[in-house]
């Protein structure tokens, strides 16, 4: 994965130059669990100045074995020390764990953590295969019609892509989640029919009208003073799940996009982190001659739109009025949080002449970015999110300016990860 991507992740994997360790007398017992034999401590540590509600932390299993032979899917568990487990119920084993996944060979937790904090866990494992609960599904991915649906339980997105689309450019749909409706999944409330979600619900509703516009996030490989860009269309669009579990979702979106007379290929990596109400976003554009070329970034116009644009932080906020007012609600905000080298400029997108069945809100802004160059590929990193005013966690454009605040900072301080040297057997 890219080492620059703004989603918060372990930068670095280090050892941590300790000696022989003997099992510690807070061995992690469970019954009915199954014997564990070895475990390695790991500390996640906060350099922020923010707190991190969701630190991503990814272990590739062959770099977790060499101190820990038996690090296998279905052998290992992941455990915070200071937990108190006294009052865990026996019908409900998985609260005696931090929640993870092992996608792509590779162990996958998140932690809250406060300012600076550091924190420890062990990982511990078997020669066996350990009778391990499931976990939570926080997050989830559903393909079905001409929907790419990933969500976690503080809110949902969508794209659209080939028969049956209207939407494109990657560009990001919403659906709010009210407090009530955490845990609810897109799946279900499909069931209800086609337009049921365009009417408030107690679970929440489908916030934002996407049309032809750039949507949250919607991607453009253009000339940087704007006159020649090119997008992704949905019907040449590839949106694939590389993995889905409790902890993480990762898609693959690929497209070919032809501008200024060249070629280019197009592809992001969305990930969505269960406890992180942003997706994040990997973004590369790889050509034979990009020379004069770069990525844009868009966000879709709303009624009565205010704009917060702060390039030095590098990050931009629309809060307006709802384009679709039947749905129950009335005021929204679209947020980007940009490369840590921000963005060169900002290119209005026209509305159209004739109004698209879409209705209002097909213009927008075009953030142009300042993307690495590397041989033949250009690449940018990008945080998105949406609120309502139905939110049950950041309910107004102030809140979310705060929130942009908080991410940059994370950004700017990603967290560190040391895996102890020896492990401790039991």
């Amino acid at each position: 994965m890219n080492a620059n991507i703004i989603r918060i992740v372990a930068t670095a994997i280090a050892v941590l130059a300790c000696g022989p360790v003997r099992a510690a007398d807070n061995w992690f017992e469970l019954k009915d669990f199954g014997p564990v034999t070895q475990r390695v401590a790991i500390t996640i540590e906060n350099p922020a100045d923010v707190p991190n509600e969701a630190a991503l932390v990814h272990i590739a299993l062959s770099d977790l074995q060499k101190v820990l032979p038996d690090a296998k899917a279905d052998q290992l568990c992941v455990v915070d020390p200071a937990q108190d487990r006294s009052k865990v119920r026996r019908e409900a084993p998985d609260l005696n764990f931090v929640p993870h996944q092992v996608s792509n060979q590779t162990l996958i937790f998140a932690v809250a953590l406060k300012p600076h904090e550091k924190k420890p866990v062990y990982v511990y494992t078997a020669p066996q295969h350990l009778n391990m609960p499931g976990f939570p599904p926080k997050t989830a991915w559903d393909n079905r019609h001409a929907y790419r649906s990933f969500e976690n339980n503080l809110i949902a997105y969508r794209m659209e892509t080939g028969p049956g689309a209207n939407t494109m450019g990657f560009g990001i749909d919403s659906f709010g989640k009210t407090e009530k409706g955490r845990g609810l999944r897109l799946v279900e409330a499909y069931e209800h029919g086609h337009d049921s979600y365009h009417k408030l619900s107690y679970w929440g509703v489908d916030i934002l009208k996407v049309g032809y516009g750039p949507a949250i996030g919607g991607i453009y490989v253009m000339t940087p003073d704007g006159k020649q860009q090119g997008r992704p269309q949905f019907a040449t669009s590839q949106v694939d799940c590389v993995y889905t579990g409790p902890v993480e979702t990762l898609l693959k979106c690929t497209a070919p996009v032809e501008v200024a007379g060249r070629k280019t290929t197009v592809s992001r990596m969305y990930t969505l982190v269960g406890d992180d109400r942003t997706v994040h976003s990997d973004d590369k554009v790889d050509g034979d001659n990009l020379d004069g070329l770069t990525i844009g970034i868009g966000i879709r116009d709303l009624p009565d739109g205010k704009w917060t644009e702060k390039s030095e932080p590098g990050y931009a906020i629309s809060a307006g009025d709802s384009n679709q007012p039947e749905s129950g609600y009335t005021s929204v905000a679209i947020s980007a949080v940009f490369p840590r080298s921000g963005f060169e400029k900002v290119i209005p997108i026209q509305e159209p002449k004739k109004e698209t069945k879409a209705g209002f809100g097909d213009g927008g802004h075009i953030y142009i970015l300042k993307p690495e160059r590397t041989g033949n590929a250009l690449s940018a990193t990008n945080r998105f999110t949406m609120i309502w005013n139905g939110d049950g966690d950041i309910n107004n454009p102030a809140d979310l300016e705060k929130a942009c605040e908080r991410w940059v900072a994370q950004r700017d301080n990603p967290i560190k990860v040391e895996v102890a040297k020896e492990a401790e057997k039991h």
